[in-house]
């Protein structure tokens, strides 16, 4: 088991979602209600088949052609349905995914309903109605096995209504193509399910942040990792894309041949100590492994139940340029020591209040007492009179939102990657080498979980 080192984040319960015209709704008052109506002054209910009266006449879930009812959606729901441009889109998505008898998927449309999610546009000028109802009678890339169609459309729902539940996973290593899986999903919902269906049904998808395509990684599908489906393709395909990138920013691509050991020779893997560079990272003393070696010298087995052979973490170069050709923005990896602590949370502050989620990389250990590091995403900093000011975070490990006192989050923090526009110049001598930091996620083959405590 992981463990940070203090003890003391706490998990937040998944809050409820807050829909304003629910609110509307219930404390509308009918004006002169006919006889066997409700009677002045009562709430309506917001249930879209309680009959109603008074003068605000047929409501928009009245109309017999839209079949609102037969979706599961409530009255609010139902209400920013009768706005939506694309009905008849979303009618065929919730028929597909039988909403009226999933309440889960119900939910899930709903939000993104409320959200204002389904009709955005990507960068090819479609909507993620378009994108999910257009592969709904497709069958999916082969090499995904017998997965249908409406499985995987319905886990893409799923991941843009709750992408802070995004998870990565019991014993891998793919925190950071998680987080930035999450990012995309929560930010670009129309790009996310643009990507997702891509990769899904075509095998590939387009980066035009990079004009480079990301190729189909299934390796994930042979193991059970607790992952969905769509957890495995997305956090694999990514964290394969990413190590296509050596830390120097070059692109190194598919052909490079991943044994390629010897003084300074780079590979597709990184390996450090000794100017020693392998297949895969070898840590202390120059000591290279099949695995991530960890100590001076010690050559590790790793993580026998890694989704690839040969999967490692990403080191923060790779991570910089996964998120520029994903996310559309770039990133600086800044080091975080003791004397810049506090400017660095002042920059953390200053991203989240812009609405950015920068990716932190914080120390751990395993039960051996080895260091590690974990990417987590930071989604909020908050102040409550006569409470320390606290940091919520995402934690892929968890599958859910935590917290914990900034300045113990700050404690824990090493690197933290910052938009590159908007970089505090206190921080310019703090600017990491690429090859600075060990890579994200990879733990010890006991581990199963991450207690952000």
């Amino acid at each position: 088991m992981l463990n940070l080192d203090n003890g003391r984040a706490a998990r937040l319960p998944r809050p409820a979602t807050y829909n304003p015209l629910t609110a509307a709704i219930a404390a509308a008052k009918p004006v002169g209600a006919p006889e066997g109506g409700p009677a002045a002054g009562d709430a309506l209910t917001t249930d879209a088949r309680t009959p109603r009266g008074g003068t605000l006449g047929n409501l928009p879930w009245d109309d017999d052609d839209m079949g609102a009812s037969a979706y599961g959606l409530s009255a609010a729901e139902s209400v920013r349905l009768a706005m939506l441009p694309q009905k008849e889109q979303f009618g065929r998505l919730a028929e597909a995914l039988d909403s009226w008898n999933d309440p889960a998927v119900a939910a899930d449309l709903g939000v993104l309903l409320a959200a204002g999610k389904l009709t955005g546009e990507d960068s090819e000028g479609q909507t993620v109605l378009d994108r999910l109802v257009g592969v709904l009678d497709r069958q999916p890339d082969p090499q995904l096995g017998e997965i249908g169609a409406q499985e995987l459309v319905r886990q893409i729902v799923g991941d843009l209504a709750r992408p802070f539940n995004i998870f990565q996973g019991k014993g891998t290593v793919t925190c950071a193509a998680a987080s930035i899986q999450s990012s995309l999903a929560c930010d670009q919902p129309a790009e996310y399910a643009r990507i997702a269906t891509q990769l899904l049904f075509d095998g590939k998808a387009n980066l035009p942040n990079a004009e480079r395509e990301m190729e189909l990684d299934p390796a994930g599908l042979s193991l059970d990792e607790g992952r969905t489906a769509l957890g495995d393709v997305m956090q694999e395909s990514l964290a394969s894309y990413a190590r296509q990138f050596d830390d120097d920013g070059s692109w190194i691509g598919p052909t490079d041949d991943p044994s390629d050991l010897g003084g300074g020779a780079v590979g597709t893997k990184r390996g450090l100590g000794g100017g020693a560079v392998g297949a895969k990272r070898g840590l202390g003393g120059g000591a290279v492994g099949t695995k991530k070696g960890l100590g001076g010298g010690e050559i590790g087995q790793g993580d026998e139940a890694s989704a690839s052979e040969d999967a490692h973490g990403l080191t923060p170069g790779q991570i910089a340029h996964l998120y520029r050709d994903v996310v559309g923005r770039d990133v600086i990896n800044v080091e975080v020591n003791d004397e810049d602590r506090a400017i660095v949370a002042d920059q953390l502050r200053r991203a989240v209040n812009d609405g950015e989620k920068p990716l932190v990389g914080v120390e751990a250990h395993d039960d051996a007492g080895n260091p590690t590091r974990h990417a987590v995403q930071v989604i909020g900093v908050t102040k409550r009179p006569g409470k320390p000011e606290q940091v919520v975070f995402t934690d892929s490990q968890q599958g859910t939102p935590q917290s914990m006192p900034l300045d113990e989050f700050m404690a824990l923090a090493r690197v933290a990657m910052f938009n590159a526009a908007k970089l505090d110049p206190r921080l310019f001598d703090n600017v990491a080498s690429e090859t600075a930091f060990d890579d994200f996620g990879r733990f010890g083959s006991e581990r199963e979980t991450v207690y952000m405590v």
